[in-house]
């Protein structure tokens, strides 16, 4: 079960704060080691979407229509 970090004593959170520093001067070295240079951080989740111009949107509905007329005239009844 993991220890709460509020009932550590100065001592071990000393040592805590010690080995995270060890850890990342690890990493640090192991990075430039294998020619990373850097350590790589966690990649962020994209949060939603780009947005679109108006001329774009305008551009693909355009297009849009242009396919559907064409396929009317073939008499399709799906693209």
């Amino acid at each position: 079960m993991p220890t709460n970090i509020l009932n550590l004593s100065s001592a071990d959170l000393n040592k805590a704060a010690n080995l995270q520093a060890k850890i990342e001067k690890l990493q640090a070295d192991l990075a430039k080691l294998i020619g990373a240079g850097e350590v790589a951080k966690p990649a962020t989740a994209k949060k939603g979407r780009g947005t679109m111009s108006a001329a774009q949107r305008a551009k693909l509905s355009k297009a849009a229509k242009a396919r559907w007329k064409k396929s009317k005239a073939e008499g399709k009844t799906t693209l």
